[in-house]
């Protein structure tokens, strides 16, 4: 089986470098093709299977017609898709109208993958290319979500009822898998005798990692965490990562309690998140949010968004809680729900993580590609 993967978000993260290279482990024969602007960023190693071009320049990505067009004409350029089984297209508008294309033209079949842009952009900001997202929807062999809360979400809000139970039976919810690196260390050995003490003292340590922006709602989080210092909690608040929002960083840091950190290697992160108690991130929107998983490796219980990627992963109370993004006031409920029952909780997280292994995921992804 030979498989031509459409990928716009390849460049800018190693994750699909990292399923890529273990499909191919697992026999899977893969090519990629990732469309990118002249001043896109890129960190993923070189591949020789991986094709990189500048198909337009970055001021057309919200013509949409234009941008496809020399997408498309770069893709058949550089491929002939006749050499392939099937296609795999990562967001449904961008990468899957040119798998629809090509499926129209040359009869591959292809799966495609719903993303958070395709949620919250095309389907919600660009009504005019709602009924191109359902032609690619029904002629696609495969549709994936990352979670059974984007699954729910889309079905409900931009799927036509009358087209649900010939979309819902080629549906299969699929989550991303986290560096092995957090497998290989995953926090078993945690004092939890040490941490109770502390927790019983109304101590406790927050941590959040990732991007400093207004997307991932680090003001409520402070906010929260100002209604428990009022009630006697000496929390502590550790944020690594880099800043794109300058007065959200300058709001963070006026908090006495709060440190902010650069972004550092994850052999550096492992040790501040084995000393931290929880993590917290009740971000607007969220496609999965792969941090979460890294958290639960060691032992952190985490509070996510309701309806937002990561919910519905878990029975909510398992490993955490979900939370309203802007109720501050249940965040700072459920922080305190998670320490009152920590112990049980943290050794679910350590548990629970281990199932979102790269081996595991593309095993799921190749029973897809041999049902279509």
């Amino acid at each position: 089986m030979k498989v031509l993967h459409i990928n716009c978000n390849y460049a800018g993260r190693s994750l699909h470098q990292t399923m890529i290279d273990t499909l191919q482990t697992l026999g899977i024969k893969c090519d990629v093709f990732v469309p990118i602007h002249a001043h896109q960023e890129i960190v993923v190693s070189p591949r020789k299977n991986v094709h990189m071009p500048v198909c337009f320049p970055r001021w057309t990505r919200y013509l949409f017609t234009y941008k496809q067009k020399k997408i498309y004409e770069a893709l058949i350029k550089n491929f002939n898709p006749k050499d392939y089984t099937l296609v795999h297209a990562y967001t449904l508008f961008t990468d899957g109208n040119c798998a629809y294309r090509i499926y129209k033209e040359y009869k591959i079949p292809f799966l495609v993958t719903i993303r958070n842009t395709d949620v919250n952009y095309f389907f919600k900001f660009r009504p005019d290319l709602k009924k191109r997202g359902i032609q690619i929807l029904r002629s696609a062999k495969a549709i994936c979500f990352l979670s059974p809360a984007y699954k729910k979400q889309v079905f409900r809000k931009y799927i036509p009822k009358t087209l649900w139970k010939e979309l819902l039976k080629k549906t299969y919810v699929v989550p991303n898998a986290i560096d092995n690196f957090w497998h290989q260390n995953s926090y078993i050995n945690r004092n939890f005798t040490d941490t109770t003490n502390k927790l019983n003292t109304k101590k406790l340590n927050i941590l959040y990692v990732g991007g400093i922006d207004r997307n991932k709602n680090l003001l409520t989080t402070c906010a929260a965490l100002d209604a428990l210092k009022e009630k006697g909690w000496d929390v502590h608040y550790t944020v690594v990562g880099k800043s794109f929002c300058q007065h959200i960083a300058d709001a963070v840091k006026k908090r006495p309690y709060a440190k902010l950190h650069a972004p550092m290697p994850k052999e550096e992160l492992l040790g501040v998140y084995r000393k931290n108690d929880l993590f917290v991130m009740p971000s607007f929107k969220e496609t999965f949010g792969l941090v979460y998983v890294e958290a639960m490796s060691q032992g952190l219980p985490v509070i996510y968004t309701k309806g937002q990627g990561f919910d519905r992963q878990f029975r909510d109370g398992t490993i955490g809680y979900h939370v309203n993004a802007n109720d501050y006031k249940g965040l700072a409920t459920r922080i305190v729900s998670c320490v009152q029952n920590y112990e049980r909780m943290s050794r679910t997280c350590t548990n629970a993580a281990s199932g979102f292994r790269w081996e595991k995921i593309c095993s799921n992804y190749i029973r897809i590609y041999q049902s279509m």
